[in-house]
């Protein structure tokens, strides 16, 4: 292990005694670290993946007229979702949002890597994105594809 990496890792574990990390979504002291790292073990247990099938069946079989031909949602949007959403989009919370992505797509059918086509990113006006620095369509659709080999191409949309 490089050097550098072990006096991050003694910094972080001081930084962590000093000032325990809260979660996000409870507010409480979080006990052990995981993946998020700002989100504390029973709250992230709590958010629910949904099946497969939920995106035709609730949402694309419902529209009239759909002019899409497949959607995914990996989790149920419910507080604890939103409340990470919310830290993402108005905490500045880039690597969170990698970090969210990577865990929805370790936790939800990822079936829809196997088919053929680009990411395309919803792009942010530029002034949005100027104030918040970063674009988390952007930064979530890297943390979710990132090992897919599949192709982002945030510029077709403006």
């Amino acid at each position: 292990m490089p050097i550098s990496t072990q006096i991050s890792q003694i910094l972080e574990g001081f930084l962590q005694l000093v000032y325990p990390p809260g979660c996000v979504v409870c507010q409480n002291i979080i006990q052990e670290v995981n993946k998020l790292k700002i989100v504390c073990t029973p709250c992230l247990k709590k958010i629910q993946v949904v099946h497969p099938d939920f995106t035709r069946e609730q949402i694309l079989d419902r529209l009239n007229p759909c002019h899409l031909d497949h959607i995914e949602a990996v989790f149920q949007f419910d507080e604890i979702v939103q409340t990470i959403i919310h830290q993402i989009k108005y905490q500045k919370a880039d690597r969170l949002a990698r970090a969210f992505a990577n865990y929805a797509r370790q936790s939800g059918n990822n079936s829809f890597f196997q088919q053929e086509g680009l990411v395309i990113p919803v792009p942010l006006f530029k002034a949005r994105e100027k104030e918040r620095g970063f674009n988390q369509s952007h930064c979530i659709a890297e943390g979710f594809y990132r090992e897919s080999g599949k192709q982002i191409c945030p510029q077709l949309l403006r």
